[in-house]
């Protein structure tokens, strides 16, 4: 008979169930002295082997983050079943040790669909798409039924077009394509997060029997692609085939009047949830703060948030990221001290919120405070919050912190992140290494959107790097499918324009599909007034005149040259067209940090804080030198 099966000394059910209740009691208090005393108990008992039990201390010890008691226990287990190393697998996978959980899974004598799904969830958490299908196979030839829980975590994590149609195609030969609504929509969700709009319109319009899900998930894949109308749309078809709305369904509109800036239809829909008596739900009023927010109302926002009976993480982080919106930092912060105070449960969106604000100031005491938090609290490997530290460390100059953080996030890495540290790098004079980190996230098979080229054009500006700019800006759109913005339009020509080649980025401004306004003018401008390109500097610079520019730079420009010819008639009147527009020269400006509070002034500010007695200040040190010398000089004459 083989090992795993040999039975064990039977216990008297009273017995064995009030173990169980103690199991589950260490659990509930995750106290791991009371599971020692138990574990101490069996071991007198002369229980240590009884199977059952040993499976849920070796459960218990994992639960309670002490894996190597765990991994003991499970060692020392004479008779193991097929939930023993189940369990030993999932204590290796939770850990990250996934060598030692690849090891342990090849050794097992026998394999059910619990063992399959956590070995294909160790390799989907750590990205690894290749050996999530190669073992979805396996399954297959092995005659394993693919569950819908297994088909469900792997869409989930799924970011490539390929990788979701051979997923879907996995679905339909496995038969839950037409059967199962929990398959369905997650391939739904999983269609609109890789941009395959029309796909997730078809599995959902060829669903049997669609439920509230189904119906959120579509409405929420038209939000995250922007299609408004179509989203609209499916909220009345929604209402027409008598689906009640939800407070995900609220809240999934109000998010899209927020992304429009539709404030009177954000407003209907806001008397829907009250007519609904969903208002409360703290999902919809969060939206409806990020709605007033967006729309610059934040009193209304305000009143929302102070109407809710009930304080908890949604409401809190959507009224924190609206006074960092506002740039209200000392509202933001003492709403934050106030949650903890509250027993508030701080998510990663609300550690973001606040590390976001943090980087906009450069406080660099406050943001090794908040690191120092981040790894306390045990956000430190979330992608969300590790995105905001490499932000942030990067906007402080300190570009090799936020590389090591970056670096640390190897299994976490999302889009957001690699825009983050590549834009972090360029931004800081490491083009090299910034383009060095692109190339590596596209060996990752994973898609740049309009952050990452923006970051790689930077990244190409700073380093003079003329064709790889150039390549990046022509394969964005033929090769990547990601439109260019304006400021990628910006970004090419102030590259170009750099190196002197003016008639290829004057053909590039008339192509674009924009209206070519002072932002765009104004960086050729400085390029022909720097490489001396004066009449094309001229021309540029009367362009923007004519629309009313507000940028110092073309009215002293055309006031120089129209001076050098002696036009002094035409010089009056740009500086009288300055002084009628009201055009000021920007002005360099310094800042300090004292107490946890900036101060920023020109040249000209310095005595508003405390400047004369700076300077006396000064004055007593310099005469207390001037002493000192003399003292020195006098010994030495001596």
């Amino acid at each position: 008979m083989p090992r795993h099966h040999i039975p064990t000394k039977p216990i008297k059910t009273l017995i064995f169930s009030s173990l169980l209740s103690l199991f589950n009691h260490c659990l509930s208090q995750g106290s791991l002295r009371s599971t020692q005393s138990l574990h101490a108990h069996l071991i007198k008992t002369g229980l240590r082997n009884h199977t059952v039990l040993c499976n849920h201390l070796i459960h218990l010890y994992s639960k309670l983050g002490s894996l190597q008691s765990s991994l003991n226990c499970f060692s020392e287990l004479s008779v193991k079943n097929t939930f023993s190393y189940n369990i030993a697998l999932s204590a290796f996978t939770n850990s990250g040790r996934f060598q030692d959980a690849r090891h342990l899974f090849d050794e097992m004598p026998e394999r059910d669909t619990v063992t399959w799904n956590t070995i294909i969830s160790m390799y989907v958490s750590s990205g690894n798409t290749n050996e999530v299908f190669r073992h979805l196979y396996r399954m297959r030839v092995l005659g394993m039924q693919v569950s819908a829980y297994t088909l469900s975590i792997v869409a989930s994590f799924l970011f490539s077009p390929f990788h979701a149609k051979e997923l879907h195609g996995v679905a339909t030969r496995t038969g839950f394509n037409y059967l199962n609504n929990v398959v369905h929509n997650s391939i739904i969700s999983m269609y609109g997060r890789v941009g395959l709009v029309e796909y997730a319109a078809r599995v959902f319009w060829d669903m049997q029997n669609r439920d509230l899900i189904s119906w959120n998930s579509m409405l929420l894949v038209y939000k995250e692609a922007g299609m408004k109308d179509q989203a609209f749309e499916c909220l009345q078809l929604m209402h027409e085939n008598r689906f009640q709305v939800d407070g995900f369904t609220i809240s999934t509109v109000l998010s899209i009047c927020s992304d429009t800036k539709d404030l009177t239809l954000g407003e209907s829909i806001l008397a829907l949830s009250l007519k609904l008596g969903i208002n409360q739900n703290s999902v919809v009023a969060g939206s409806a703060i990020d709605l007033y927010c967006n729309c610059g109302r934040l009193s209304l926002a305000m009143r929302i948030f102070n109407d809710m009976l009930i304080l908890d993480s949604i409401l809190c982080d959507s009224m924190i990221s609206g006074y960092t919106r506002f740039g209200l930092r000392e509202e933001a912060s003492n709403l934050f001290i106030t949650a903890l105070r509250n027993g508030v449960k701080v998510t990663e969106f609300t550690m973001a919120n606040i590390l976001n604000l943090i980087s906009s100031f450069g406080f660099e005491e406050t943001g090794f405070q908040m690191h120092s938090f981040v790894c306390k609290s045990g956000f430190e490997s979330d992608p969300v919050v590790s995105s905001a530290l490499v932000d942030i460390y990067s906007k402080m100059g300190l570009i090799d912190l936020a590389t090591r953080i970056f670096e640390k996030a190897y299994h976490n890495r999302d889009l957001v992140t690699w825009n983050t540290i590549i834009m972090g790098l360029a931004r800081n004079g490491r083009g090299k290494d910034a383009l060095r980190v692109f190339k590596k996230m596209l060996k990752r098979n994973i898609l740049p959107d309009r952050i990452t080229f923006l970051g790689v054009l930077l990244a190409c500006n700073n380093e003079g790097f003329v064709s790889e700019g150039m390549e990046a800006f022509t394969t964005m759109e033929a090769k990547y499918d990601v439109s260019r913005d304006f400021e990628h339009y910006i970004s090419i020509v102030d590259l170009i324009g750099k190196v002197g080649r003016f008639c290829e980025a004057i053909d590039i401004i008339n192509q674009m599909p924009y209206e070519a306004n002072c932002a765009i003018l104004g960086t050729l401008l400085e390029a022909c007034w720097v490489q001396g390109k004066i009449d094309l500097a001229e021309i540029i610079a009367g362009e923007m005149v004519k629309l009313a520019t507000m940028a110092w730079l073309p009215y002293f420009i055309l006031a120089q040259l129209h001076g050098i010819r002696g036009e002094w008639e035409r010089v009056a009147g740009i500086w009288r067209l300055v002084a009628e527009r009201g055009v000021k020269k920007d002005e360099d400006l310094s800042w300090i940090c004292i107490k946890n509070r900036a101060y920023c002034f020109d040249f000209s500010e310095i005595f508003h804080y405390g400047g004369a007695d700076t300077y006396k200040t000064m004055e007593l040190l310099e005469w207390d030198l001037e002493l000192d010398c003399q003292e020195i000089d006098y010994h030495l004459y001596l």
